[in-house]
């Protein structure tokens, strides 16, 4: 076999290989298993929270994406089912994927910790050092991690993008 048909094999190999790694790394579901899901979710909810997610601080300053909306409200005081022992992070995953938003966020060592990195294509630091993603509960920064803190039904939950990190605000 000559030596470029080896890179060809080699590089098709390494092209179905990420194919599979992606296929494999996300759950594809149909939407009747979509739906089912959440009939599921809705009868072992222990009852809702709203949730505002919102970019209005930065919207404004430059026009940053087709992705973010034109007022910076991404949705505003939705209800959401929330599952006995459900983080914060668990309420704003659930609802992002079922606006399919694209977001990204590590799982930090040790458990719990979520940090949300970038929401629509906006970013932390996409303004600056101390911009980024931060929640609140019923108006007040929690002092722990959205994937550790465990709201209660009835709670109103704010996922902001700021310009400025100010004390007391954060993931």
């Amino acid at each position: 076999m000559k030596r470029g048909a080896r890179k060809d094999i080699a590089f098709f190999a390494v092209i179905i290989a990420v194919i599979a790694a992606v296929i494999l790394n996300n759950d594809i579901k149909t939407p009747e298993q979509y739906y089912a899901e959440q009939e599921q979710r809705t009868e072992s909810g222990i009852g809702s929270v709203t949730l505002t997610v919102q970019c209005t601080e930065v919207v404004n300053e430059r026009g940053y994406g087709s992705d973010l909306p034109a007022d910076g409200i991404f949705f505003q005081d939705e209800s959401f089912v929330l599952t006995e022992g459900e983080s914060v992070f668990g309420v704003i995953k659930q609802a992002l994927d079922s606006k399919r938003l694209t977001f990204d966020y590590n799982i930090l060592p040790g458990g719990g910790a979520v940090y949300i990195n970038g929401i629509a294509g906006l970013y932390e630091f996409d303004f600056g050092p101390e911009s980024g993603w931060y929640y609140t509960v019923n108006g007040t920064a929690p002092d722990i991690n959205c994937g550790a803190f465990i709201p209660s039904p009835g709670d109103e939950i704010e996922l902001c993008y700021i310009n400025h990190y100010y004390g007391g605000r954060g993931q």
